[in-house]
């Protein structure tokens, strides 16, 4: 079962490249689910079903091994939205510093939505909105913003700031447009100065 676990550790190299290389969304997410789900549905019939075509006896640490997977895909997911090094304490391995793409805005209490220009790519207007902005018909609660935030509002925040990407060179755009971009050149649309991976 040893070397089940470890022919099961696949995911392990590419969260480890994502941490020295500080990206965040190298492989899809439909991808990575789906390759675990079919290797996690191999371990179950042939460790689990107890009819199953190699006449191997059942084996309840299957199930750990399905663990280890979820876990696994669970860190790259994580990844994701949170960055390569999210897990990782500061001082414990010198990580390369990696460009922020998504800095905080400065709120404006008084304009809960911000203009921040055209995207360079689509051409379309950016607009971020805060943490407790009104969208279409719902609330905004008491309207304050709160400095510390909960866990789901950091997430909420952290998700509106990837809706927008500055720069180095101070530009700015849409994530989802200088993603595809940058599949294509790593540099930018506007002055075509090299940028570091999104």
């Amino acid at each position: 079962m040893l070397v089940l676990a470890v022919f099961h550790s696949m995911w392990v190299p590419q969260i480890v490249r994502n941490i020295t290389r500080g990206t965040r969304k190298a492989l899809q997410k439909r991808y990575v689910v789906g390759t675990t789900v079919l290797r996690a549905l191999l371990v179950l019939y042939y460790f689990v079903c107890p009819e199953n075509i190699l006449l191997l006896e059942t084996n309840l640490w299957a199930y750990g091994i399905i663990l280890w997977l979820a876990i696994q895909v669970l860190f790259l997911v994580v990844q994701e939205y949170l960055g390569a090094h999210f897990f990782i304490p500061k001082g414990w391995i010198s990580i390369p510093e990696v460009y922020d793409y998504h800095p905080n805005l400065m709120s404006d209490p008084e304009a809960p939505e911000q203009n921040l220009g055209d995207c360079a790519i689509c051409l379309e207007p950016i607009v971020a909105r805060q943490e407790g902005a009104t969208f279409g018909n719902e609330k905004a609660g008491d309207g304050h913003l709160n400095p510390v935030g909960t866990g789901a509002s950091l997430l909420i925040n952290a998700g509106m700031r990837r809706q927008y990407a500055f720069t180095p060179c101070s530009h700015i755009m849409h994530t989802a447009c200088l993603e595809q971009w940058m599949r294509v050149k790593s540099i930018c649309p506007s002055c075509r100065t090299p940028l570091p991976p999104l």
